[in-house]
């Protein structure tokens, strides 16, 4: 396909859009834009494909909802966002919550209030009952936040980032050199930690740098090996390579 100025043509404003790319969320790539109805294109002063093709004499009925699987995302329970808000002091109403197998993702409140709540007419005037994603076919919601291990809600490494503004809990201040030790390989046990800790899921923290771990009798780091060499890159941490 050629682009706008190979066809003699001016390219358009690509302000309102974003290209997904698939190496960000695990995911095919796409492409998502806004589109804006011009009102004094229809009489209606709204799109067509949003206007209702009611028949007078027919009565609204209720559509029936597709059964769901365990991988269908749902709204998370209200137990379990307050827990992971008390574990990690992060505000409920910040964000829409999603729970998709032992996984939650946060995603913007909109996805409540323009997708999931409202109920939704077909042109027919018939409709999907609120509460529910259809007529989508959701398969992911929101971007994976929190994971359930022993339970325990634990951060996700990829979302740090997302949330790092927002976690006020479970935040260990440490000394760069204790963060170095780790990435190096080391697994202190918890009585020769220079910090008191408790069991659990936690964060070390160090000026920007952020550490998820898992404190048991050992402190041990809760990111994979991309993830660690990333980090040693950033901090010119050399490992010894064995022959």
């Amino acid at each position: 396909m050629l682009n706008p100025s190979q066809r003699g043509e001016d390219s358009p404003n690509l302000e309102y859009t974003i290209r997904v790319n698939q190496h960000e969320n695990d995911t095919g790539g796409f492409f998502v834009a806004l589109f804006k109805h011009v009102e004094e294109r229809t009489p209606e002063k709204v799109a067509r494909s949003l206007i209702l093709k009611k028949d007078k004499l027919h009565e609204p009925r209720e559509l029936v909802r597709k059964k769901k699987n365990r991988h269908s995302p749902v709204k998370a329970p209200i137990e379990v966002v307050k827990a992971i808000c008390e574990k990690w002091g992060v505000e409920e109403s910040s964000f829409s919550w999603w729970l998709r197998g032992k996984r939650i993702s946060i995603g913007p409140k909109l996805i409540l209030e323009k997708i999931y709540d409202p109920i939704v007419y077909n042109k027919k005037g018939d409709y999907w009952p609120s509460f529910d994603f259809h007529p989508l076919k959701v398969i992911h919601v929101g971007q994976p936040t929190f994971a359930e291990n022993r339970g325990i809600w634990r951060t996700r490494q990829e979302s740090l980032e997302l949330i790092r503004p927002h976690i006020s809990n479970s935040l260990v201040e440490v000394k760069i050199e204790i963060i170095e030790q780790l990435l190096s390989g080391n697994s202190p046990l918890v009585e020769e930690f220079p910090v008191e800790v408790n069991r659990g899921s936690f964060i070390l923290k160090c000026d920007d740098y952020l550490l998820p771990v898992w404190i048991a009798a050992r402190v041990s780091l809760m990111i994979d090996d991309n993830e660690q060499e990333i980090l040693r890159m950033k901090l010119g941490i050399e490992l010894e390579r064995v022959e």
